[in-house]
Order: structure tokens, then C-alpha cells, then sequence
């Protein structure tokens, strides 16, 4: 016998917690496409001329947006893992509850 009679509030808990790691992973998108961003400012201030002091500055204050970028993403990281075992945690009390069942079912 299956358990499928979810409470709202354990219905609310889970999706909170899908819209959590769904969020986690577009901030781990974005902090990939910042190191693809950083690698090719990196590039460009590695080639710029020692004079060209203005273009410099500009190029080092985008590289260090784009590493405060990448931090944010590490941290999404993090908390995508975090909440994934949350999530792991409740489908195994769930499913903890079904074999129960299923075994009160069949004694």
C-alpha cells in the first residue's frame, strides 16, 4: 500500500524546498558563466599595455564582479547540497512510513 495522502503543510514544506534548490542552481549557472567571464577578463588584462591605465582599471573592477559572482555561486553550491539532503531526509521518513504501512497491510 502506497502513501499518498499529504498534508498540505508537508506539500508546502517540499515545495519550498524544490523552489530552494531550483534557485540554488540557477545562482550555480550564473556563477559558471562569471568564471567563463573572469577567465576571458583575466585574458585581456594579462595583454592590456602598462598605459592604458583607464582600460585597466575598468577591466579589474569587472573581474572582481564577476569573483564576487563566482563566491555567490560556491555558496548557492553549498546550500543546493544542503537542501538536497533535507529533501533526501523526508523522502526516507516518507518512505520509512510506507513500508509500515505496507507492513501493517500484509500482517
Amino acid at each position: 500500500m502506497i502513501k499518498c495522502n499529504l498534508i498540505n503543510v508537508e506539500l508546502e514544506e517540499l515545495s519550498l524546498i524544490f523552489k530552494r534548490i531550483n534557485s540554488a542552481q540557477d545562482e550555480i549557472e550564473i556563477g559558471l558563466k562569471a568564471h567563463e567571464d573572469y577567465a576571458a577578463l583575466v585574458n585581456e588584462i594579462n595583454s592590456l599595455d602598462p598605459t592604458d591605465t583607464r582600460r585597466g582599471e575598468l577591466l579589474c573592477r569587472d573581474a572582481i564582479e564577476q569573483l564576487e559572482i563566482m563566491w555567490d555561486g560556491e555558496i548557492a553550491r553549498m546550500e543546493k547540497e544542503m537542501w538536497e539532503g533535507q529533501l533526501v531526509k523526508i523522502f526516507r521518513k516518507s518512505s520509512m512510513l510506507i513500508e509500515t504501512e505496507t507492513d501493517y497491510a500484509a500482517g
